[in-house]
């Protein structure tokens, strides 16, 4: 099945999460006994910088459905996006996989569920030197 498309908006700086509900065709909730997720921004697919999600389920329960993603306010504030808010144009791109065991073995079953473009705000407040 082909992954789900969904844009996201993050502020660099600040914290971000995101939670989905997975359901089937009857809005059961989808059971993921078993499945780990991933998910990172880059700005290019081939990109080598990659910046991940930290990627959870509701409670500690894979038979929930929920899945969060999050990132601290310090991880966002590393994705880089210039200088202005004319800069913040720069688009990125982010993904969502599930799999079992080592996403990296050679028999390794990986699907991409959710991805789409990522849009990054630049922060504004920052921490300032103190006047003398």
């Amino acid at each position: 099945m082909p992954a789900a498309k969904l844009n996201l908006y993050i502020e660099a700086g600040a914290s971000y999460s995101k939670t989905f509900a997975f359901t089937d065709t009857q809005d059961t909730p989808i059971d993921f006994t078993g499945y780990l997720f991933r998910g990172q921004v880059r700005q290019t697919p081939h990109s080598y910088d990659g910046y991940p999600f930290t990627c959870t389920y509701k409670d500690e329960d894979p038979t929930t459905g929920i899945i969060t993603i999050a990132m601290t306010a310090i991880q966002t504030k590393a994705i880089p996006c210039g200088d202005s808010y004319k800069d913040s144009e720069i688009q990125y791109v982010w993904s969502l996989e599930q799999y079992v065991d080592n996403p990296l073995a050679d028999d390794a079953v990986v699907e991409r569920v959710i991805e789409g473009v990522v849009q990054i705000s630049p922060e504004v407040t920052q921490e300032v030197a103190p006047y003398a």
